[in-house]
């Protein structure tokens, strides 16, 4: 720990590790050739400060005095007068190497089991058909689904019928114990739900993937979710569902509840309607805490400050898209603004961006069946702007 302690106490082998130049370069290349049996340690070192760079684990100087407080405390009740100072500090060097060394270890834990979970939900698609909803089958073979929206059920004997009509024979690989995965992808101006086998149904917006098991497998039902959804959970008490996303897990038993996880958004928004869920995040830390839901409640997740809020709203208002209308109560502009776009593929430009007329908050009900004119010329109305249509797929609002 001590020699640890020498180098990661030095600024010097600090900035080369993480700023490094040529004259650093050169001067830790011939300390390691003048000092070979300094080497191994060297390079541990190395990669601990590399590892504490990239996972802040620790976020304030508050949580570590915390830790520090404790340790004193103990000190001060041993009744060591004289060496207290000087056995504090050296307790609280070795405490915070602990810390940042469990750290460390937990965090990759973490990371190598979430990268394990989410390895198919990061691959990247190839010529995803963005005027087609697309089922992607665990054995590469793809179905097109043109209806703008649609409708797929998984059977328990393997089939899978597609808007009441269509039916698919779906045979797993055999002799496999291994989890295999299939994907909804839904474009913008689509939407389409989804009964899984085990009863649950899942309400998918425009712009969003889902990634789920043909069949649930061992202790949890995991599913991967980009872009919003609404559950309805089959209850099994022994038998968890867990929502997964980029930056956190939402954990239920059963219950109905929305999840908002754009990539493109910095906000992961989910809004419990049913039940209770809990809400975890991806990335390990001794400071963070879960959050448990209770009906009419909503959680922002901040994904640059890693910060949960939690508020009290009217549930129905967030849900009501999978029925076919906004329900919208207080809402700015540019945040119905972005759900019409997704939701009818189409680019709405506010040009008087300046004006008090973006930031102002309306309240009322779109119809989402109407057409796309209707519903803008209704948005323009409630906001006391001019429409002004471009083309098919562009409009202004000025």
């Amino acid at each position: 720990m001590d020699d640890f302690l020498k180098y990661f106490e030095n600024k010097d082998f600090v900035q080369w590790v993480l700023n490094p130049n040529a004259e650093l370069d050169t001067y830790w290349q011939n300390y390691i050739k003048d000092s070979p049996q300094e080497e191994e340690q060297i390079k541990k070192s190395r990669l601990i400060i590399l590892a504490l760079k990239s996972k802040k684990t620790l976020r304030s100087n508050n949580q570590l005095d915390a830790v520090y407080s404790n340790i004193l405390r103990e000190i001060k009740s041993q009744k060591k007068t004289k060496p207290v100072r000087k056995l504090f500090f050296t307790v609280l060097k070795y405490a915070s190497v602990f810390l940042l060394f469990i750290s460390i270890s937990v965090s990759y834990y973490y990371y190598q089991k979430a990268n394990e979970l989410n390895k198919i939900a990061n691959q990247l698609i190839e010529g995803v058909d963005q005027n087609n909803s697309q089922l992607i089958l665990a054995n590469g073979n793809k179905v097109l689904i043109s209806e703008k929206e649609s409708e797929i059920e998984y059977g328990n004997n393997g089939e899978i019928v597609i808007n009441k009509n269509d039916t698919l024979n779906y045979k797993k690989e055999a002799n496999t114990t291994k989890q295999q995965y299939n994907q909804l992808i839904v474009p913008f101006g689509k939407k389409s739900s989804i009964t899984l086998s085990d009863g649950t149904i899942v309400h998918i917006n425009a712009g969003s993937r889902l990634i789920y098991p043909a069949t649930f497998m061992g202790s949890k039902r995991e599913v991967f979710l980009y872009g919003e959804g609404f559950f309805e959970v089959s209850h099994n008490k022994k038998k968890p569902f867990i929502v997964k996303t980029n930056n956190q897990s939402i954990e239920v038993l059963g219950t109905k509840f929305n999840v908002s996880a754009y990539p493109s958004d910095k906000i992961v928004e989910t809004v419990l309607a049913e039940g209770s869920v809990k809400l975890k995040p991806n990335e390990f830390s001794f400071f963070q805490d879960d959050y448990i839901l209770k009906p009419n409640q909503k959680a922002n997740y901040n994904i640059g400050s890693k910060e949960v809020s939690v508020s009290q709203v009217n549930a129905s208002k967030y849900v009501s898209w999978y029925l076919g209308y906004l329900n919208f109560e207080t809402s700015e502009l540019k945040q119905l603004v972005k759900r019409v776009e997704r939701y009818y593929n189409i680019k709405i430009d506010i040009q008087n961006k300046n004006d008090d007329a973006i930031s102002k908050t309306i309240t009322g009900k779109l119809l989402l069946k109407d057409n796309v004119e209707t519903v803008l010329k209704v948005l323009a109305t409630a906001t006391g702007m001019e429409l002004i249509k471009i083309n098919e797929i562009t409009y202004v609002l000025k």
